[in-house]
């Protein structure tokens, strides 16, 4: 007969709350000692959230119907939006009551974009060199580099 078969009832569950203890308290230190090290210091891992570009329109209403372009280094993005729109801040491009939100492209911001807004069959385009507020979730010396930045678009100069 084995030792488990030995056990009783009450015994078997503290046996087995000792063992799951056990190894919860030995999975936490081997994470600790053997986590997530960038040059010899230990970073978390924290993403970064809600870093992109906000594009607000100046008077803070937008349309009630419109589209808006960002053409990025990499490429154009387009939202069909309309101004009932107004998701929580959230990590993907978006529609908002005030304009849109397009979340972060590459590790690097860009340094010029071009926003173009289409009311009814009105293009609006204008040139940017956003400003960036930029953050370490993790810290300096640790990755991920956030940044965003508030573009302020007037429609109607």
């Amino acid at each position: 007969m084995s030792w488990w078969n030995k056990l009783s009832g009450s015994n078997r569950w503290l046996t087995i709350i000792f063992l799951f203890l056990c190894l919860s308290v030995g999975i936490v230190l081997t994470l600790t000692l053997l986590g997530p090290k960038i040059g010899g210091k230990f970073c978390t891992l924290a993403d970064c959230f809600g870093d992109g570009i906000h594009i607000e329109f100046v008077d803070g209403n937008a349309p009630e119907k419109y589209s808006i372009e960002v053409e990025f280094p990499n490429g154009k993005r387009i939202l069909e939006c309309n101004n009932s729109s107004d998701l929580p801040l959230a990590d993907w491009d978006s529609c908002k009551a005030y304009g849109a939100f397009f979340e972060q492209l590459d590790d690097l911001p860009p340094e010029e974009i071009v926003v173009t807004v289409i009311v009814d069959d009105t293009r609006i385009s204008r040139s940017f060199h956003p400003e960036y507020e930029i953050w370490y979730p993790n810290g300096e010396d640790c990755p991920p580099l956030c940044y965003f930045a508030t573009i302020e678009f007037e429609l109607f100069p």
